[in-house]
């Protein structure tokens, strides 16, 4: 939260976007909050160089802002989404990264990010590529930290899951959703936090 805040205050204009996020809907904002703190610990911890660790959080706090665009009956729906829905929801990634790139404060590499956060590690989520490529390390740092907190948090249609059941679902997607080694320095991590 202290790199978070030192930021906010030296760069304000890359935050104002979540402003817009924080109105539409109040989990999904305290989602991309909790998203820039765990993708920053990552990229921190894996000797991301200092200033590169300023973006990754813009890009951890930004990434669902196109979820602005979804329908909000869709976006807070207590149950599982029907397959119209699911469509309408998955457009949040390119939707979320037009936005970010027409301002120009806000920091490029949330804009890929944006697009990349669902794409999964073997290329098998969404948006499709148009030619497969490997995702921007931020990128992949983001999806594995929404994919813990989007676990660790009570939603309208799932309870929150204790730590050591997410760490064992998130092993179990590593080579397809999430790339070994960060997959398991991120488990590392988050152990040593909770042992501390």
């Amino acid at each position: 939260m202290r790199v978070i805040e030192e930021n906010l205050f030296a760069d304000l204009s890359s935050f104002l976007p979540l402003a817009a996020l924080k109105t539409y809907d109040e989990y999904t904002f305290t989602h991309a909050i909790n998203i820039a703190i765990l993708t920053m610990a990552q990229a921190e911890s894996l000797g991301v160089p200092k200033r590169m660790v300023h973006d990754f959080g813009v890009a951890g706090l930004l990434h669902d802002i196109g979820k602005t665009t979804v329908p909000e009956h869709i976006l807070k729906k207590a149950g599982k989404l029907e397959p119209h829905e699911f469509e309408e929801m998955k457009k949040h990634p390119v939707n979320g990264s037009i936005m970010l790139l027409k301002n120009p404060e806000v920091p490029k590499l949330a804009a890929i990010v944006a697009y990349e956060h669902h794409l999964q590690y073997d290329l098998s989520g969404y948006p499709a590529l148009p030619q497969k490529r490997p995702q921007h390390l931020c990128s992949m740092l983001t999806s594995i930290s929404d994919f813990y907190d989007a676990l660790r948090t009570n939603r309208p249609y799932s309870d929150a899951k204790p730590s050591e059941d997410i760490l064992a679902m998130l092993e179990a997607r590593i080579g397809v959703n999430h790339e070994e080694r960060l997959a398991r320095h991120f488990m590392a991590l988050i152990r040593a936090r909770t042992a501390a």
